[in-house]
């Protein structure tokens, strides 16, 4: 398999770095998030997708993230389709 590693940041619609707090966030989110991708070849040739992210202070930032993640991967799913 392969793997795609990168950081999460957040900035202004300009690009310029800014505090997830600065953009409506909840208290406790880190200025960077650390990512994963998985990419397998599974037994009947489709692949399978793993993403991992890292570095939340609760259990409340984890579903936040989650609930997110989701929407993002129903979105590339459609695209894909």
């Amino acid at each position: 398999g392969s793997h795609l590693v990168f950081d999460q940041g957040w900035a202004t619609i300009d690009g310029e770095p800014v505090a997830p707090e600065d953009l409506g966030m909840p208290p406790g989110l880190p200025d960077s998030v650390p990512h994963r991708i998985d990419l397998a070849l599974s037994e009947n040739g489709t692949t399978i997708l793993t993403w991992s992210e890292f570095g939340y202070s609760s259990p409340q930032l984890v579903e936040m993230s989650r609930y997110g993640l989701k929407q993002v991967i129903d979105k590339l799913v459609l695209a894909i389709e």
